[in-house]
C-alpha cells in the first residue's frame, strides 16, 4: 500500500502545531465483501491500478466481493438481475442527455430525447436525423459513404444502405411520417410515403407506395420505380412510373402499377397490371398486361399486344401478330384475332350468342375477303326477312374431273355426315348434259377441321383455296346471290333464266330458249338455275345470277 501523509493541527498548550501522521499499515485480506467502512484490501482493487485508495471505494460502493461478484445495490449484473419493476428500475438517463448503447467501441443505437417522441438511431454510427427531428428511427444498416437518414418528423428507415425517409428539403414537418423498410438507395421522400425495399425507388407524392423492384436497367438511376403523384402505388418490377410527373402532385392521383417493366399509369386512377412498355394514360384507364398496349381513352381497356384503346370507355383486345388494332369510336368492343375467335355454350335454354342493338343498325354484320362471310353447320331459324342470303350446302366432288368456282353441279347421291352432325352429304358433279337435274352452283373448296366439343369430335368445313379435286369437299349456293360461268359465245342480258348447258359445254350455263305461240311466250321444260342479274363477264366467262332452283 502506498505512503501517505496528512497534516494535523494538534492543540498544545495553546498553540497549534503541525504535525506529520505515519502510514497505516496494510491490512490482512478481507474474508467478505467489501462494505463501506472496511478495511482496505487488494481484492477490492476496482480500477486495477495496484493499489486500494479511496477512488476503489467510491467506485465499487462496497458491491463487489473479492471474487469479482457484485452483491447487491442499484445496478445492472452482467448475468442478469431479478426482482426488479418495470418502471421503476430502468436502463437509461434522468436528464436531457442522449443515451447510446456501443460495440466494439462504436455506437450501435442512439436514443436522443426530444419536447416530444425521443429519436432512436440504430445501426452504423454515420446514420444520422436531422436536427430538430421528433420521433425519427433509424432500425439499423447503413455503411460508410452510404448512410440511412431521416430528414422530416416521425420517419422511419428500418436498414439496408442509403435510404432516406424525408424529403430533406429543411422544413422537417413536410415530408412527415415517410417510411422506408430497407434495401438499398431509396427514398420516401413525401407525407406518409411508403418504399418497402427494393433498389434506388423513390416515392415523391405524399401517400404514395412502393412495395420494391428497382431500375429497369441498373446501371440507369434514371430507369427505378417512381411514384409522383399522391396515393400512387407500384409493387415492384423496373422502370415503371404511377402519375405524370407534370404539375401538382395532386391531379393524376391513385394510378398504380402492379409490376412489369417500363409501364407507366399517368392518368388519375390508371391501372396497370405488368408487362412491358404498356401505357394507361386515360380516367381510370386500365391495361392488365403485355406488350405496347396503351388505354388512351377515359375508362378504356387494352389487352394484349399492341393494342390502343384510343376513344372513351373502348375495349380493345389484340393477338400476338404484331399487327397492331386501334379502336375506331367510342364505347366500342374490338377484338383482333388472326385465328378468329370461339364461344362455347352449354346450356338448353340460352343462347351461345345474343346480339340486341337499340340503335337503327344491324345486330351482326360480318364481312370477308374469303367465300363466306357467315358458316352455320347445323340448321338456321329466320324469324324474320332473310335479306340477301345465301343458302350453302357442304358437299363432296364425286365426279371424275375437277370443279371450279361457278361450275353448275348436279346431284349423284349421299354420303355419311360429318363427325358431330346428322345431315349426309350430298354428292355432286358437274353437269354435263342439256335438261340435267342442276342441284346448285359452285362457291369455293372446303377443308375439314377436327376439334372436341363437350368429349365429342367434331368436324367442320373452313373455306379454302384452289381447284375442287375429285374426292374432296366443296360448299354450293343452292339458294341465293352467285357467280356462274356460260356457255361461250351465250348473249345472256339481266332478267334472262338460266340452264345447263349441253355435253359440249359440262358445267356451264345458258339460257332458257323460249318461243312465242299464239301470242304467248313458252319457255323449254328444263331446269332452271336462276335468273341472270348481268351481262357476262368477259375476262372471266362468270355472271351473277340469282340461283332460285326449279
Amino acid at each position: 500500500m502506498k505512503m501517505r501523509r496528512f497534516a494535523v493541527l494538534i492543540l498544545t498548550m495553546g498553540l497549534l502545531v503541525p504535525m506529520l501522521a505515519t502510514a497505516t499499515p496494510a491490512p490482512a485480506p478481507l474474508a467478505a465483501a467489501c462494505a463501506p467502512g472496511a478495511s482496505y484490501d487488494p481484492a477490492c482493487d476496482v480500477d486495477h491500478d495496484g493499489d486500494v485508495d479511496i477512488l476503489d471505494i467510491q467506485l465499487a460502493a462496497g458491491h463487489w466481493s473479492q471474487s469479482g461478484v457484485w452483491t447487491g445495490g442499484d445496478g445492472w449484473s452482467l448475468t442478469g438481475n431479478a426482482g426488479t419493476t418495470a418502471g421503476t428500475n430502468f436502463l437509461g438517463t434522468t436528464d436531457s442527455q442522449a443515451f447510446e448503447i456501443k460495440v466494439n467501441g462504436q455506437r450501435a443505437l442512439r436514443i436522443a430525447p426530444t419536447t416530444f417522441s425521443p429519436n432512436l438511431i440504430g445501426g452504423y454510427f454515420g446514420n444520422q436525423v436531422s436536427a430538430g427531428m421528433v420521433g425519427a428511427t433509424i432500425g439499423g444498416g447503413g455503411a460508410a459513404g452510404n448512410i440511412n437518414q431521416v430528414t422530416d418528423w416521425y420517419g422511419a428507415v428500418g436498414g439496408g444502405e442509403y435510404n432516406t425517409a424525408g424529403n430533406n428539403a429543411g422544413l422537417v414537418t413536410d415530408a412527415a411520417g415517410a417510411t422506408v423498410g430497407g434495401g438499398y438507395g431509396n427514398t420516401a421522400g413525401a407525407s406518409y410515403a411508403t418504399v418497402g425495399g427494393g433498389y434506388q425507388n423513390e416515392v415523391a407524392a405524399s401517400y404514395g407506395t412502393i412495395a420494391g423492384g428497382g431500375p429497369g436497367n441498373p446501371g440507369n438511376y434514371a430507369t427505378r420505380n417512381r411514384v409522383t403523384d399522391n396515393y400512387g402505388s407500384i409493387g415492384g418490377g423496373g422502370d415503371n412510373q404511377a402519375g405524370d410527373a407534370a404539375g401538382p402532385s395532386t391531379d393524376q392521383a391513385y394510378a398504380t402499377v402492379s409490376g412489369g417493366l417500363s409501364n407507366t399509369a399517368s392518368g388519375y386512377g390508371a391501372a396497370i397490371g405488368g408487362g412491358t412498355d404498356n401505357t394507361a394514360t386515360g380516367y381510370v384507364a386500365t391495361v392488365p398486361g403485355g406488350l405496347y398496349n396503351n388505354a388512351v381513352g377515359d375508362y378504356s381497356f387494352a389487352a394484349g399486344q399492341n393494342a390502343s384503346a384510343n376513344h372513351q370507355g373502348s375495349f380493345v383486345w389484340n393477338d400476338s401478330s404484331f399487327v397492331s388494332a386501334s379502336s375506331s369510336t367510342h364505347n366500342e368492343f374490338t377484338v383482333s384475332s388472326s385465328n378468329g375467335m370461339r364461344i362455347i355454350a352449354a346450356n338448353s335454354i340460352h343462347y351461345g350468342v345474343y346480339a340486341r342493338n337499340y340503335g337503327a343498325g344491324p345486330a351482326v354484320y360480318a364481312d370477308t375477303d374469303g367465300v363466306n362471310a357467315g358458316y352455320f353447320s347445323d340448321n338456321i331459324y329466320v324469324g324474320g326477312a332473310c335479306t340477301g342470303c345465301e343458302l350453302a350446302y357442304v358437299v363432296r366432288n364425286s365426279g371424275e374431273v375437277a370443279l371450279e368456282v361457278g361450275d353448275v353441279v348436279a346431284p349423284t347421291g349421299v354420303e355419311s355426315p360429318l363427325a358431330g352432325t346428322t345431315d349426309a352429304v350430298l354428292r355432286v358433279r358437274q353437269a354435263d348434259s342439256q335438261g340435267a337435274a342442276v342441284i346448285g352452283v359452285v362457291q369455293g373448296r372446303a377443308v375439314l377441321s377436327r376439334s372436341e366439343k363437350g368429349g365429342q369430335i367434331v368436324e367442320e368445313a373452313m373455306t379454302a383455296e384452289g381447284a375442287i379435286q375429285p374426292g374432296d369437299y366443296l360448299f354450293i349456293i343452292v339458294q341465293g346471290l352467285a357467280q356462274v360461268k356460260v356457255q361461250a359465245g351465250e348473249a345472256i342480258i339481266p332478267g334472262q333464266r338460266l340452264t345447263s348447258a349441253a355435253a359440249a359445254a359440262p358445267g356451264r350455263a345458258r339460257s332458257l330458249l323460249t318461243k312465242t305461240i299464239d301470242g304467248m311466250m313458252v319457255a323449254e321444260g328444263a331446269p332452271v338455275i336462276g335468273i341472270a342479274l348481268a351481262t357476262p363477264d368477259a375476262a372471266t366467262g362468270l355472271v351473277m345470277i340469282m340461283v332460285t332452283l326449279h
